[in-house]
């Protein structure tokens, strides 16, 4: 819901449709979503919802935008540390991924049915099916060993040809932020049941007056 409601604030057609249509698929209709982007407060949603809602509009203004008063609300409606913690986080990164996605000029297909198709498989199976895990994560490291060994000889051979290392190390910190983006949509490993719970940090932000 969120992804959805910062994707239609950006005007990004594609994230937009999609991750709406993934909210809508946990819901009995789309009608909600498409009340949450008109206007959050209005909509049939809990008021814990709109009031992260609330947070993540502010965040895709600025992250300055967000207040004190902001972070109160939202947990006098129950939300803790880590639900504003990855609201805010969850705004953000589609802020980034939007920008990403228009500013290459993405094509969006304009078929429904596609993205119905879609929320339909991401619902059942998440971005990162959990019977994969153990697979991705040893692609992830059999990744990091193949960078550690060739990214070397990669970035000499930049140097050598620019006499800089500026471009290829902005290039591979878009690739990092994707790859985060990745990381986070993977299901979270279920530690055995004796395994110590670490709390939840606390969400603080200043007050700016």
């Amino acid at each position: 819901m969120i992804a959805t409601y910062v994707s239609g604030l950006n005007v990004c057609k594609y994230c937009e449709i999609i991750h709406g249509a993934i909210a809508a698929h946990h819901l009995p209709d789309d009608a909600v979503v498409c009340a949450v982007k008109t206007d959050p407060e209005t909509a049939n949603i809990s008021p814990k919802m709109k009031a992260l809602l609330a947070i993540a509009g502010k965040v895709q203004q600025s992250g300055r935008a967000v207040t004190t008063v902001d972070i109160q609300r939202a947990k006098a409606e129950g939300a803790t540390d880590r639900e504003i913690h990855d609201t805010m986080l969850i705004a953000a990164v589609f802020c980034m991924c939007n920008r990403y996605v228009d500013g290459l000029a993405t094509w969006a297909p304009d078929d429904p049915d596609f993205y119905r198709k879609q929320a339909a498989l991401i619902a059942a199976n998440g971005y990162a099916a959990s019977t994969s895990f153990s697979t991705l994560y040893g692609f992830t490291w059999s990744a990091y060993a193949v960078a550690g060994a060739v990214g070397p000889v990669i970035m000499g051979r930049a140097f050598d040809h620019t006499g800089s290392y500026d471009r290829l190390l902005m290039k591979l910190s878009v690739l990092t932020l994707g790859t985060a983006v990745l990381s986070r949509a993977l299901p979270r490993y279920h530690e055995p049941a004796t395994a110590e719970v670490v709390p939840d940090l606390e969400v603080q932000v200043m007050d700016r007056g």
